[in-house]
């Protein structure tokens, strides 16, 4: 082999090594976004308690709560974790969930997920705290 094209092809392995090292080479991200419907939301403590519900979700990068609306817009790699699985959590924190619309593009949520660990669910409708709640006539 000439020198000329040793070093050539040298250069070239060298800087595919170069991508593959820095993850150029790796499939395109597969973030999505996706729109739940989320039901028994009446106060800041709910939106509070399902960004902490789903917070410890792999995959997951970003939620924005509507309370207005009952719905939570989730950004997230579909490779890692699908909407259903998000909105299980979600209805399992005590707020029932499920998916409107998923969409491959990502649209990211307006607020970063917490690092916050879940807490477990009361078991009491909305928030727990009291003021989701109404109290029995009797």
């Amino acid at each position: 082999m000439k020198p000329l094209r040793f070093v050539s092809v040298m250069a070239s392995a060298l800087f595919l090594l170069g991508l593959s090292l820095f993850g150029f080479d790796s499939p395109a991200s597969a973030m999505a976004t996706a729109e739940l419907s989320v039901g028994n939301l009446t106060c800041g403590a709910c939106v509070q308690k399902i960004e902490k519900a789903i917070s410890g979700m792999k995959g997951v990068t970003a939620i924005d709560v509507d309370l207005q609306n009952g719905r939570a817009r989730v950004s997230y790699d579909d490779r890692v974790v699908s909407p259903a699985a998000v909105a299980n959590r979600i209805s399992k924190a005590g707020y029932p969930a499920r998916v409107r619309l998923s969409s491959p593009v990502a649209v990211p949520a307006k607020r970063a997920v917490p690092s916050a660990e879940p807490k477990a669910p009361s078991g009491k409708p909305g928030c727990g705290g009291g003021c989701c709640t109404t109290p029995k006539q009797g």
